[in-house]
């Protein structure tokens, strides 16, 4: 709904103005239309297919998203605290990175969206010095 249980539990304090009327929100949940405007969602199903070389099997992998921003009284237009990722690790084709960021706080969009930007960069320099690491004690076992 949109808080009016816990409005009428006494745990959110809302102010006059905060909501256009507070008599409404205290008996009636959202409108559809005000869930579907606070929903994010792909349009259409992704589809990976990948090859699994630890046990020598295709597979065929499909996602899709959706997020709904939440609902705060004093804040009718905080923005969406969510970010997610599908990313091709290395830009190895058989390899995918699924990530989910939720954000939280005054700038909990801000965290999410700087997650979701700086993840991929540092897993994959981690990723690299360590294949560098190993491949480079490999070579020094062959002599």
């Amino acid at each position: 709904g949109c808080g009016a249980s816990a409005h009428r539990k006494g745990s959110i304090k809302i102010k006059e103005g905060d909501i256009q009327s507070l008599n409404e929100c205290e008996t009636d949940p959202l409108s559809k239309r005000e869930i579907n405007d606070r929903t994010v969602q792909s349009v259409n199903e992704v589809r990976c297919h990948i090859r699994d070389i630890l046990y020598d099997v295709e597979i065929d992998t499909r996602y899709a998203f959706v997020s709904q921003r939440g609902y705060y009284p004093h804040q009718l237009n905080k923005p969406n605290q969510d970010a997610y990722l599908c990313h091709k690790v290395l830009g190895d084709e058989d390899a995918l990175l699924f990530g989910v960021f939720d954000g939280h706080g005054s700038e909990g969009d801000l965290c999410a969206k700087f997650a979701k930007k700086n993840f991929v960069m540092n897993l994959e320099q981690e990723l690299g010095a360590s294949l560098r690491k190993s491949f480079g004690s490999l070579n020094s076992q062959r002599s």
